[in-house]
């Protein structure tokens, strides 16, 4: 017969019961946290986009953003590749506990990452600014009735 029939042997473990100071681990567990304000707030010091040149790329460059995330990114990756210039457009989290993103531009040679970046970030404010004023239209046309 099988060890764990004989002697009563359960194969799996038994669960421990939580008392009282299992609270107090639950806490300690949830200090090693980072604070939720540290995923939105840009530290004294640190700029909120930084700009990298690529070295070995002609017309490519890295775009750090701080306290961003997939949202942000994605937007701007999308908002870039309606630029007929822009070759490539990317972006990326380094890790999850670390908030900025990269974003990777490379155009043409008729523009620069730069210059195609600040259009994107034009092109997406006259866009949301547009569907602010349809939405407030549509608002007021619908609180008349």
């Amino acid at each position: 017969m099988p060890p764990y029939i004989k002697g009563g042997f359960s194969p799996l473990p038994k669960q421990k019961k939580r008392g009282r100071g299992s609270e107090k681990v639950r806490r300690a567990e949830a200090m090693n946290a980072p604070d939720r304000y540290e995923r939105f707030v840009v530290p004294e010091g640190t700029k909120k986009v930084s700009y990298e040149r690529d070295t070995k790329i002609i017309n490519a460059a890295s775009f750090i953003i701080e306290r961003e995330e997939h949202t942000i990114g994605n937007i701007r990756r999308m908002q870039l590749h309606l630029d007929e210039n822009a070759l490539f457009a990317g972006y990326k989290l380094p890790h999850p506990l670390q908030y900025k993103i990269i974003i990777r531009i490379h155009t043409t040679g008729q523009s620069s990452p730069m210059q195609a970046y600040n259009l994107a970030i034009n092109d997406l404010d006259k866009e949301l600014d547009h569907l602010r004023s349809a939405f407030e239209d549509e608002i007021a046309n619908h609180s008349e009735y």
